[in-house]
Parts: C-alpha cells; structure tokens; sequence
C-alpha cells in the first residue's frame, strides 16, 4: 500500500510541479508544451503558499516562468531564492539569467560572476558570463571565460 499524501504535501505539489516540467521539455508541441509548463507553475504556486521560504521552490518556479517567457514574473522568485541562500551558487546563476532576459547584462554578469566565485568549476557560469561579456563588448574577458567553460567540459555531452 502506498503512503497517504495529503492535499497540502508541500512534497506532492513540488512532485507534481516536477512532472509536468518534465513532461513539458518532452513535448514537440508548443501547445502541450505551454500547457505543462502553466500546470507546473500552478503546481510550485501551490506548493510555495504552503512552504514560501523554500529557495528551491522559488528557483523553480523561476526557471519555469522563464521556460514560458515570463522574465517578469520569474525575476522575485530568483531574488527571494538568492536572498534565502546568498552562498547558493545555482541560484545566483538563475537570477543572472533572468536579469540577461531582461537586458540588464551588468547585473547578469555580477551574478554570474559571484555563481563562480562560489562554484569555480561550473562550466554553466563561466559560458554565461562568456555571453554577457560578448554582448558588453568585453571580447578578451569574453575568449578567457569561453575558454575557461569549455576546459571544464561546456559544449562536451550535449551542452
């Protein structure tokens, strides 16, 4: 027998909310894309009204409102994510890339710039801060932390 979920499982929303994102970056149809990505915020909303200090929470329904071109609405989530867990380099990622969404490329590049300071070897930061650098016409820092990002594996896998 299975264990009884209640209503209210902080657990079950953000299962649920996972699943629909998953089903979302499965879909070849931007209608049934759309629509998994809207059940899955609904689901984190929910979930946050009964948990909303949980920074992972906020960092996901951050990412998915980003994920259905809401920067807008994804930017409180990522800055309640990063003011819960300063030291959280993945949230500080998040948060540059909302603010790069947004066209504030100074912001985004001190975000990314604190992600590596936190987490020297995410290869995700350093190409990140590489794009905003381009886009700032930093050329060489621009090369420096390409090279940087691919040294530690980017665009190897896929990525």
């Amino acid at each position: 027998r299975g264990a009884h979920v209640l209503p209210d499982s902080v657990g079950m929303w953000s299962h649920l909310a996972q699943i629909e994102r998953t089903v979302a970056m499965a879909s070849s149809s931007g209608s049934a894309r759309s629509a998994a990505f809207e059940a899955s915020a609904l689901a984190y909303e929910h979930a946050l009204r009964l948990s909303p200090d949980d920074a992972d929470l906020h960092d996901n329904l951050g990412n998915t409102y980003q994920e259905l071109g809401r920067p807008g609405q994804a930017l409180p989530h990522h800055q309640r994510a990063v003011f819960l867990r300063p030291t959280r380099a993945v949230s500080r990622l998040n948060h540059g890339n909302v603010l790069f969404m947004m066209g504030d490329l100074k912001g985004a590049a001190a975000e990314y710039r604190t992600a590596i300071r936190l987490a020297p070897n995410d290869a995700a930061a350093w190409a990140s801060l590489s794009l905003v650098l381009q886009r700032l016409e930093h050329v060489e820092d621009a090369a420096s932390a390409w090279k940087r990002a691919q040294a530690l594996g980017w665009g190897a896998g896929g990525r």
